[in-house]
């Protein structure tokens, strides 16, 4: 009686693990942003697993794919480059521009695939207002 009752919790914990074992996290977004200058900032990886970092991508979602998750695409165009950053610290997202970014903030969903996984976060970037001398 005891057997049938744990068999299924093993068969469930080993399937839990195993949808983790080439997935990645995602953290916060920390930026050094400026109104009016071209963009610098990163987003955490917490979490690499099993995976290569050779095979991680990343890009800002499509229009589409902003619509099918209910939120409203940017209206600043985007001319950022993500690339992953590795070092002793961990894994990171470099995410830059070459055009100034005249708005606020941005509300932006990341794609993030692999070839095991794909994933979608929402982030909203706030830029700091220019100091004056």
């Amino acid at each position: 009686m005891m057997k049938t009752k744990v068999l299924p919790l093993i068969i469930i914990s080993l399937l839990l693990c195993a949808s983790n074992s080439y997935a990645l996290r995602l953290g916060e977004i920390a930026s050094s942003g400026v109104l009016g200058q071209p963009v610098n900032f990163t987003i955490e990886v917490t979490d690499m697993f099993r995976l290569n970092p050779d095979e991680v991508k990343a890009r800002i979602a499509t229009e589409k794919e902003h619509d099918a998750m209910g939120v409203a695409y940017p209206d600043v165009p985007l001319d950022l480059k993500i690339v992953l950053e590795s070092d002793k610290k961990g894994h990171r997202f470099r995410i830059t521009s070459n055009k100034p970014v005249r708005e606020p903030y941005v509300n932006f969903i990341l794609h993030v695939e692999s070839s095991q996984s794909q994933q979608f976060k929402e982030y909203t970037l706030f830029l700091d207002l220019p100091t004056r001398p």
